[in-house]
């Protein structure tokens, strides 16, 4: 759904790629498994 990627992309330094797709460079790995752990979280939220 385009409903997952509209939210991603509200995340400061992502860039919507197309319908279905975000684009984001983390800086390490913390912050790459805390942006995923962020996303997941949301998606839960938005099939509630």
């Amino acid at each position: 759904s385009t409903a997952y990627a509209d939210v991603a992309s509200l995340t400061p330094g992502a860039e919507r790629m197309g319908a279905l797709e975000v684009e984001y460079v983390a800086r390490n790995i913390v912050e790459a498994y805390r942006l995923l752990e962020l996303w997941v979280l949301a998606a839960y939220s938005l099939e509630r």
